[in-house]
């Protein structure tokens, strides 16, 4: 009897994401469908945190304050939601330095940002066993993106009000 060929045992999959040479596409769906819901949350907390602001702002009779504070509000809001973007992009980061995708965590920010953000560059790539992988974070950025203006055309009744959030920013800005 010749020389067994020994399968790659699926464990080591994970560090390459291939099997047999393979791509593992099933393993990457999982990672993909698990950093999804943590960027959710991570979104979701962000959203809350500059919402409660905002409201805040506007229990306080905006009409009140000065358009430089109204202002500052806003941009306080974009700021909010701009760092929690960050935070997930950072977490598919640490996803592609864990998996050993990219070996470098500059690197692999860097390429993680323009693969949320959807602005791809091309300038950094993964290697073909997980490209998948990098698909599902573009999804993951437009969903999210796509979350928060659909819910600023979303009527909220928070505090006993019907405004939209597209509603208040106006309201905070031409008031």
């Amino acid at each position: 009897m010749g020389g067994a060929v020994e399968r790659p045992r699926l464990v080591s999959s994970l560090r390459t994401g291939s099997y047999g040479g393979r791509p593992v596409i099933l393993l990457q769906v999982v990672i993909g469908s698990v950093i999804m819901v943590v960027t959710a949350v991570i979104h979701a907390a962000g959203q809350s945190v500059g919402l409660r602001w905002l409201f805040k702002a506007h229990a306080m009779r905006l009409q009140t304050i000065s358009i430089l504070t109204r202002s500052l509000i806003v941009g306080a809001l974009v700021l909010v939601m701009f760092l929690a973007t960050l935070i997930e992009a950072t977490v598919w980061a640490a996803t592609y330095l864990a998996l050993g995708a990219i070996s470098e965590f500059e690197k692999a920010l860097y390429f993680s940002t323009v693969t949320y953000t959807t602005l791809g560059y091309g300038d950094v790539v993964l290697e073909s066993q997980w490209r998948l992988l990098s698909s599902f974070e573009a999804a993951n950025g437009v969903i999210t993106a796509s979350h928060l203006r659909l819910h600023a055309h979303y009527p909220r009744r928070d505090l006993n009000s019907n405004y939209s959030l597209e509603k208040q920013l106006n309201s905070m800005m031409c008031a």
